[in-house]
Formats: C-alpha cells, structure tokens, sequence
C-alpha cells in the first residue's frame, strides 16, 4: 500500500504537506510540452532500448510529458533558465537560451523553455557509455 498522505484534489500537494509557494505555485500550473520532429523520431528509433517503457513510445511521450509539464522551478531559477534577466531582458545572441538535458528512462532528453509555460523537447539520444568507474544511467528520471 501506498504511504504518507493522500494526493490533493487539483494538483496541489498531498493534504497536510507544507511545500514552498513557488512549488505549489508550480503544480498548479502546467507548461505546454512539444516535440520537435526530431525529438519524435529519436523516441521511435529507441522505443526498444527504453526500459520503463520499452517498446512503448507512446507511454514514453506522455510520462514525458507529465513530467515536463510541472514547472516547480523557482523564479530565479525560471528567469535564468528562461533568458531573462533581473531587468526582464532576454540574455545572449538573439534571446537564445541554452537547452537543459535530463535523463529519462534510459535516455537523454534535450530540451528548453521558451517563454513563461512552453517547454520544446529538441532531441531524444542514446545515454552515452560512461567511463569505466563512472556513473550510468540514474534509472527512470534523474537530472542534468
């Protein structure tokens, strides 16, 4: 069975969870998440090295998704990982942004934010070989 509380209704933390503003600020609000044709062809070329979901390219985008959807970022971090400075003006040539990459299910994920709730997965790629003695693949999700 299950433990600690039950989930809120409406996205929120579980009733009785006391989590910062900018998280729950966060949970209730979802960011637009798409894919570049790229992105989509690198997901069906690995659907069978995924490992939750393998072979599932579908269950893959949309546990994707889910995940890049809930945006708990705080504004600090959602100004700089969006390009915009203190002074609201976008950073860098052009207002281009760096991507960020996240390990998801076995793979890498390319992806960038693009204004205040659009998130663009640019490419989808085979985890490198790790060094010997290095660290691999986290497991379903892990950061980067």
């Amino acid at each position: 069975p299950p433990r600690g509380p039950p989930p809120a209704r409406g996205g929120g933390p579980p009733a009785g969870v006391r989590v910062p503003s900018w998280v729950s600020t966060g949970l209730s609000r979802a960011n637009d998440v798409e894919f570049t044709p790229e992105a989509l062809e690198g997901v069906e070329r690995l659907a069978g090295r995924l490992r939750m979901f393998r072979s599932e390219p579908a269950a893959f985008r949309a546990a994707l998704t889910q995940v890049l959807a809930m945006d708990v970022r705080s504004e600090f971090q959602q100004r700089r990982f969006t390009g915009q400075s203190r002074a609201g003006k976008a950073r860098g040539a052009g207002g281009a942004v760096a991507p960020h990459t996240v390990r998801f299910d076995g793979v890498v994920v390319t992806f960038r934010f693009e204004g205040e709730d659009r998130v663009l997965v640019q490419a989808v790629e085979r985890v490198a070989a790790a060094p010997a003695g290095g660290r691999g693949d986290a497991g379903a999700a892990g950061g980067g």
